[in-house]
């Protein structure tokens, strides 16, 4: 029985133990949240697929073909495949045959 009396009598009191830990949290200082990463696949592909647009806007805009930032191969890997991909939708659409010329003749 005087086990239990210790124990509530050891008990925290609710507000101090939940604001405690809150104000360990806020306590910490600001950190500068900057993540700088190279860009990866995924930017290559789509510079890579709008490739032959950033080629004809870019006399008239300022508009990098490549990113000039990108070093690593993921980023290279997803260009080339984007170009290849851009590359093959466009001969694909190009020697479809028209539905609409194929009725009038």
């Amino acid at each position: 029985m005087k086990a239990l009396y210790l124990i509530r009598r050891w008990r925290p009191n609710g507000l101090v133990f939940w604001t405690a830990p809150l104000l360990v949290l806020f306590a910490t200082s600001a950190q500068a949240a900057v993540l700088v990463s190279e860009p990866g696949f995924w930017a290559g592909l789509t510079d890579g697929f709008l490739a032959l647009l950033k080629l004809l806007i870019s006399p008239v805009a300022s508009v990098a073909i490549v990113d000039p930032a990108a070093s690593g191969w993921h980023y290279d890997a997803g260009y080339y495949v984007g170009v290849l991909t851009f590359a093959a939708a466009a001969g694909m659409a190009a020697s479809a045959p028209d539905s609409e010329q194929a009725q009038v003749v």
